[in-house]
């Protein structure tokens, strides 16, 4: 219990390996007779934690045994309905949308008011170009936000999932929403650093959406120490550092940022994310017009089509065409 627990702080202070480390010396050291909390903990933990390391396989090995966990009779509904969380957010790693859509299903029977799932099923919706359905999740996720208010661990993926699907469409629908429930975080007492980490990350998404160069470097910067890292699913932190230094007008820091991004989503495997940088850094690219940079941004652009074209990510699809042309042009 004590490792269980341990995992859980150090994954709230931003500690992922000493989470991972401390949640697998508590599987191991399990006998069965603990309570449902601390038999789900340090599995949870463990796939949280590499999952933001970009341990992929990881994370997966420790999946399945969670979903068993949860759908023990004895396990709490509202425990199992949090167990059940990293079945849905892990196929979005990989562009699995169907299994985590069924995953999703399964979840919001449980609980149909968790944020969690809603707010993976937003993303999934609005990657695929499925944006009648994005809208209709998406009111569901401010509806739970309404039904259970507070800060929580979910609360500041809410505001990210609200953020990156506007980022996706382009439309800037429910951002004084995210605002707000970012900067009421901060403004909390004894905020853990997770939670001040997600609120400045969407502080700075808001800041890059809006093009405000000053709030998207005093947010940005406290992110730096997590470079290498992946926000949830929602996006890598070197992608959106390098976003960051686009708004604000480096394009050198920029592209330093992406190449990190790049590297991290091939070694993690995380396949719609690296989609994302190459159109990202393409952007910079061309904007910097330097040598090379128009023959590296139309490889990078040829990468990510490949990959959406694949996973069927159609509104990136479009993004990347309507570049290409440009390109071409």
């Amino acid at each position: 219990q004590t490792l269980a627990y341990a995992a859980d702080v150090s994954g709230n202070h931003l500690r992922w390996q000493e989470s991972v480390d401390n949640g697998l010396r508590a599987i191991l050291l399990a006998t069965g007779n603990e309570n449902a909390y601390s038999e789900v903990l340090p599995r949870w933990w463990t796939i949280v934690s590499s999952h933001h390391l970009g341990n992929l396989d990881l994370a997966l090995a420790h999946a399945l045994p969670l979903r068993a966990l949860a759908e023990r009779r004895s396990t709490p509904l509202l425990l199992a309905s949090i167990a059940n969380v990293p079945l849905v957010s892990l196929p979005c790693l990989v562009g699995d949308w169907q299994e985590g859509r069924e995953n999703s299903d399964r979840n919001l029977e449980l609980s149909p008011v968790s944020q969690a799932p809603l707010g993976f099923r937003v993303l999934m919706e609005y990657e695929t170009g499925e944006f009648d359905q994005g809208e209709i999740y998406l009111e569901r996720l401010l509806e739970a936000m309404r039904l259970t208010p507070g800060q929580s661990f979910t609360t500041g993926r809410t505001s990210m999932a609200i953020l990156t699907a506007a980022r996706i469409t382009g439309v800037p629908k429910h951002l004084d929403v995210a605002e707000s429930i970012a900067k009421s975080t901060l403004l909390t007492q004894f905020v853990p650093p997770l939670l001040e980490m997600y609120a400045n990350a969407a502080l700075a998404m808001l800041a890059v959406h809006r093009g405000e160069q000053s709030p998207v470097a005093e947010h940005s910067s406290s992110l730096l120490k997590q470079c290498g890292t992946m926000l949830w699913t929602t996006i890598s932190v070197d992608r959106l550092l390098g976003l960051s230094y686009q708004t604000m007008e480096n394009p050198d820091q920029a592209a330093a940022h992406f190449e990190d991004a790049l590297a991290f989503c091939r070694r993690a495997g995380y396949r719609p994310e690296l989609a994302w940088p190459c159109c990202d850094y393409a952007d910079t690219l061309l904007a910097r017009n330097g040598e090379g940079d128009i023959a590296k941004a139309a490889s990078l652009l040829d990468e990510s089509l490949a990959i959406a074209t694949e996973l069927g990510m159609r509104t990136l699809m479009e993004r990347v065409s309507a570049r290409q042309q440009r390109i071409e042009t």
